[in-house]
């Protein structure tokens, strides 16, 4: 073993679940983004954390409205994956990813998802470049016949290479 550069090192700290952050702004538009970086933390009571950079468009989102939809994908989500990567001002629209709603939220789920999990921003803690934001799952959906994408890293080209499992 030898002694190697950290960001390159931390770059192949993988496999890691591909979702999707959701929220909206104060008139109601949803956006978001895709995050490799979310975990669940507790049991009792059901808390997920996000990661977010702090120079992002979704932290705001969150920021604001104090809630967002985690949602993990699968290989049908592929495309829209490459969407909500991008700095694309209507993601939705340019997606054209199907959506439905829930009583609990205005934030729109992802009907082809795997999961989706609605969460209460109970915590917000800094974290370097980024915030970490803890919610509380209010509701939660699955398709259990659908599997979960997994993020392996950047093969050529610097394209991610994806497995599901």
């Amino acid at each position: 073993m030898k002694k190697v550069n950290i960001k390159e090192t931390l770059k192949k700290f993988k496999p890691q679940i591909v979702t999707f952050i959701l929220s909206t702004n104060k008139n109601g538009n949803p956006s978001g983004m895709v995050a490799d970086w979310t975990t669940q933390v507790s049991h009792d009571p059901p808390l997920l954390l996000i990661t977010i950079k702090k120079t992002s468009n979704t932290y705001k989102l969150v920021k604001e409205s104090k809630e967002f939809v985690l949602a993990v994908a699968n290989k049908e989500l592929e495309e829209p994956i490459k969407i909500f990567s991008s700095k694309n001002t209507d993601k939705f629209k340019e997606s054209g990813i199907k959506t439905f709603k829930s009583k609990k939220t205005n934030i729109p789920l992802l009907s082809d998802a795997s999961m989706n999990f609605i969460c209460k921003v109970e915590n917000e803690i800094e974290a370097g470049d980024h915030i970490l934001f803890i919610g509380k799952v209010i509701e939660a959906y699955q398709d259990e016949n659908k599997k979960i994408l997994i993020n392996l890293g950047r093969g050529k080209e610097n394209l991610r290479i994806f497995k599901e499992f």
